[in-house]
């Protein structure tokens, strides 16, 4: 697989500096070892002790486990970070399920899985007809809305749309909008449709549940995503001739003739054919910042930005449902209940020591509406909801909580958002990261077609051979006749 390109010896390997190692950097190396090995030398430059950067996790002294900072899913649709895992021998670190619980005060839980044998778009027809908060009404709206989006053609115009005016000039209600799409909107684009654009609440549902059968499936990790990313992935890139580097935050770049330099916080000056910075959005422009070139990535730092926190429970008796439950009409967004027992354990208890800790992890995505109430009052909310509301919570007693909000977890898909590509005016100089356009909104499959974008415009400003990087995702015959 790996072709050396003329007048690029093995003996002169070019070197590639990866600054970030969060997904999208080491996204980077694995592609470029990938499919440029016998060409390349290539170091991941991390900040921190541990990479893997947001898909990472803490550990929790006081229960002596190690949790996710938030809990991560990907879909079936994201077809080149899976693509990427099973490449990494991740696939057995995540669990794989089409079903999706949803919960409502009124209705109870209510699981939903498609018709898998109807062809796509026809298969999520139970998405539609099995949620009975949803009155009669509001099915016909979301259904007739469904198939307008489906058939928009997006132009210039039509791009500058939020997702809320586009609903609302198409007959959706308020409470529509409430209880159907800003449950998917928050979940998977970071905000409520009166931020979001409307071609990335398109993109979710075409792409994301109308496509292909398989295309909604949810992957869970089965470990913490420290495990899968910060250790085995790391694991596997060392094994590919990839050094990473931990703890080695940069303070300077330096452009040159050919190639540039970059300083470490150590004092160490290191050469490089090709600098890729896969960091996130807003603190790109401190890397830059003393190249002229480079200039326009200041304005980066003003992306809107979305909060993510995630509340992390453990209760003295489980509650009443399987992996993950999508709760509609409450501040709870989703329930976890991690499939790895680690996070459950015995704990000191003064009342009964017998007792066992059963942990879950409540999400909030958005959570910035929530920063004014505080930790405690949020943590009450949420408490308050479990115990009345999700089935086996009113058997329950708190035993440990800790609340984590990230309050840049990821960029807000704003209509009027304009995303630097990775190729920049300087040739040795690229981008990755979930940030920059890669037409997908802040997801794991975001960062991986971002990498293979870095990689693109390093193999073309060398001259390489090209490769077919890219994996799109299929489409079944229907969804090919019906879908834009």
């Amino acid at each position: 697989m790996n072709q050396t390109a003329p007048g690029n010896s093995v003996s002169h390997r070019r070197k590639i500096l990866i600054v970030g190692g969060g997904l999208a950097g080491l996204a980077t190396a694995k592609v470029l070892s990938q499919y440029y090995g016998s060409q390349v030398q290539v170091t991941v430059l991390e900040a921190r002790r541990f990479a893997g950067g947001r898909v990472g996790s803490f550990h929790d002294s006081s229960m002596n486990v190690t949790v996710d900072y938030c809990q991560h899913v990907a879909l079936g649709c994201c077809v080149n970070f899976l693509a990427f895992i099973r490449q990494c021998g991740l696939e057995n670190d995540w669990l794989t399920t089409s079903q999706l619980n949803f919960f409502h005060s009124k209705s109870g839980v209510i699981p939903v899985r498609p018709w898998k044998w109807l062809p796509a778009p026809l298969h999520q027809l139970p998405l539609l007809w099995q949620l009975p908060f949803l009155k009669s009404t509001q099915r016909y709206e979301v259904q007739k809305a469904l198939l307008s989006l489906a058939r928009l053609k997006l132009d210039t115009h039509s791009r500058r749309w939020t997702a809320a005016e586009w609903l609302a000039s198409h007959g959706q209600s308020g409470e529509t909008i409430r209880n159907f799409w800003n449950v998917f909107s928050c979940s998977a684009l970071g905000d409520e449709v009166r931020q979001v654009s409307i071609e990335a609440l398109r993109q979710l549902f075409v792409q994301g549940f109308a496509a292909h059968r398989d295309a909604a499936d949810l992957w869970i990790p089965r470990r913490p995503l420290s495990e899968i990313f910060g250790v085995n992935l790391v694991r596997h890139l060392s094994s590919v001739g990839v050094e990473v580097r931990m703890g080695e935050s940069i303070l300077d770049l330096r452009a040159r003739d050919s190639g540039c330099q970059v300083m470490t916080k150590n004092g160490e000056l290191l050469a490089a054919d090709h600098v890729v910075c896969a960091v996130p959005w807003h603190a790109v422009s401190r890397i830059t910042a003393g190249v002229p070139e480079l200039s326009y990535l200041k304005d980066a730092a003003s992306i809107p930005s979305s909060a993510i926190t995630g509340v992390h429970l453990w209760f003295d008796k489980p509650l009443q449902i399987n992996e993950h439950l999508v709760s509609v009409g409450t501040v709870i967004q989703w329930i976890f209940k991690p499939s790895h027992d680690e996070v459950s354990r015995f704990v000191d208890d003064p009342i009964d020591a017998s007792k066992s800790a059963h942990y879950y992890q409540v999400v909030i995505s958005g959570s910035q509406a929530n920063e004014s109430a505080g930790n405690e009052a949020l943590l009450d909310q949420v408490i308050k909801e479990i115990q009345h509301l999700i089935p086996g919570g009113k058997e329950t007693r708190l035993v440990h909580a800790r609340v984590v909000t990230d309050p840049r977890a990821v960029f807000v898909c704003h209509p009027i958002l304009e995303r630097p590509v990775a190729r920049t005016p300087l040739p040795f100089f690229h981008l990755a990261g979930d940030w920059i356009d890669t037409g997908w909104p802040a997801t794991m499959e975001g960062a991986i077609i971002s990498a293979k974008q870095a990689v693109a415009s390093i193999s073309e400003t060398e001259g390489w051979s090209a490769h077919d990087i890219f994996v799109s995702q299929p489409k079944s015959w229907l969804a090919k006749l019906v879908l834009r």
